[in-house]
């Protein structure tokens, strides 16, 4: 009897140690701003491991209040240590210089490489860096990953030399102010310059790259035709669009499955843009793409200037009274509002009230939540995803 206890104590005793060197270091809760890499930067854990953890891949969103598991970080050098030592393959890299069409995703296709991967080898991007043409890229690759063959790789369009602007900032300057100043984001900005990031303190007499609008990628001018499948780029609602495309901004709409395209308004909206129709005809178009006034969300684009930027629309008008002037008290709102104030802005356009347009890491407005069909549907319209 006691030995059969004392085999069960040392088998209760190497499962207790199997458990710990598998077992999660911490658990997480998710900040606005946060994605999969930066918490592996912040925790120092692989990618891989974190996704693996929480049974998850990289098109899996997540939101601010959510708990992910972290793995032991030591655990991935242990890993690494025994790959070392076991068919070890010859590594090699490519510098891969960005021309127009270029994404983070179609690099890892053309490559057959992790789109995680060639973020790890490149310090001054994340998965929602916005690529500029002229901009170089570590592509990272292993002796044993099969490549494209090269007959069914485009050689790259020649491009001339990207054009940069040096800035030395002033005082009153801001990474901000800057994006709007040379009309490119922030996030170029600072992809351009290897010492900042989106929280630097910047400094009267420093020296900025200002990489030129003119070689962003995929960013045609205001009268340029957009294609059905174009992509737009992947701009975070609160830190760039909302000030991008403010209150009050008229801009165009390409649904990105058609192609077919309307104005639109932005007259309200925190979380999000509540935006509405600006003509009877532009409601005709919303009406022939959706099979009528609906909530189903469709990946869209919305071009602003030379900026095309990717989003999400439902085609549902709500909270608003077309008869009653906007602004004020109304006993009537569409969509089951009930009575309050007539978010209803622009009149005669055939539509009572606003529908909802999203971004990256926008809400929704009634409970405050990321909406992860709409930003399933941005990153498609980004051509993060199919």
């Amino acid at each position: 009897m006691k030995n059969i206890r004392g085999k069960a104590c040392t088998a209760l005793l190497v499962a207790t140690i199997s458990l710990s060197s598998t077992s999660y270091a911490t658990s997480y809760t998710v900040k606005p701003g946060d994605s999969f890499w930066k918490i592996g930067r912040k925790f120092g854990v692989k990618l891989e491991s974190i996704l693996k953890a929480n049974n998850a891949n990289q098109n899996t969103i997540i939101y601010p209040g959510q708990v992910l598991q972290i793995p032991d970080g030591k655990t991935d050098t242990e890993n690494e240590n025994t790959n070392n030592t076991e068919n070890k393959p010859t590594s090699k890299t490519i510098v891969h210089t960005i021309v127009r069409g270029d994404t983070l995703w179609k690099l890892s296709r053309k490559y057959n490489v992790p789109m995680a991967k060639i973020i790890g080898a490149n310090k001054n991007i994340n998965e929602n860096s916005i690529l500029y043409i002229g901009q170089k890229l570590i592509i990272p690759t292993v002796g044993n990953v099969v490549e494209t063959p090269e007959e069914n790789v485009k050689e790259p369009e020649k491009t001339k030399p990207s054009k940069t602007i040096v800035h030395t900032i002033a005082i009153g300057d801001t990474l901000w102010k800057l994006s709007r100043k040379y009309n490119v984001s922030v996030s170029q900005i600072v992809a351009a310059n290897n010492n900042i990031n989106e929280n630097s303190i910047i400094y009267v007499g420093q020296k900025l790259i200002i990489p030129s609008s003119e070689n962003i990628v995929d960013t045609p001018n205001e009268d340029t035709e957009v294609k059905k499948g174009q992509t737009g780029e992947y701009l975070d609602w609160f830190k760039e669009v909302n000030q991008l495309v403010p209150i009050g901004t008229t801009f165009k709409v390409i649904d990105y499955y058609t192609g077919k395209s309307f104005n639109m308004k932005r007259t309200i909206g925190a979380y999000h843009a509540d935006v509405e129709a600006l003509t009877m005809e532009d409601t005709k178009i919303i009406k022939e793409i959706w099979g009528g006034f609906s909530w189903t969300r469709r990946p869209i684009l919305v071009q602003t200037g030379n900026r095309l930027i990717a989003a999400s629309m439902t085609a549902m008008p709500h909270a608003g009274n077309d008869k009653v002037k906007g602004g004020v008290y109304t006993n009537w709102r569409s969509g089951d509002y009930g009575p309050g104030t007539n978010f209803d802005y622009i009149k005669g356009n055939g539509m009572d009230g606003h529908v909802d347009i999203h971004f990256a890491g926008s809400k929704r407005h009634k409970d405050g939540r990321v909406d992860e069909k709409h930003q399933q549907n941005v990153k498609i319209a980004a051509g993060m995803i199919k």
